[in-house]
């Protein structure tokens, strides 16, 4: 195989980094579809609970073992949790670009 057909095996945006700091549904699916396509991303969350969606069960499905949302939106990614309430963690937001308000810095 040749180094082109390597490199699209690897997919359309190998190489590029993504830094998703979305919550629920969105942003997540947006950046989940990015590392589909190749792209290293990493998610980075709210130390005190993470994603909301981390709390979203499957409905009327009793004993899940598994969050199917969360599965879903957070595929193809790597994750590190941000204490935004210690002045070195609200430095990691500023630095990565901007803290989200839902996190009531």
């Amino acid at each position: 195989m040749d180094d082109d057909a390597r490199a699209g095996a690897r997919g359309a945006l190998h190489g590029i980094e993504v830094v998703e700091m979305g919550i629920w549904v969105a942003g997540p699916a947006a950046a989940a579809v990015l590392g589909d396509w190749g792209a290293d991303v990493i998610k980075v969350e709210n130390r005190a609970g993470g994603d909301p969606i981390r709390g979203l069960m499957a409905l009327g499905i009793p004993n899940l073992p598994i969050n199917p949302a969360l599965e879903l939106d957070n595929r193809s990614k790597r994750s590190v949790t941000v204490n935004v309430h210690v002045p070195e963690g609200r430095a990691v937001g500023w630095w990565i670009g901007t803290i989200q308000a839902n996190w009531q810095v």
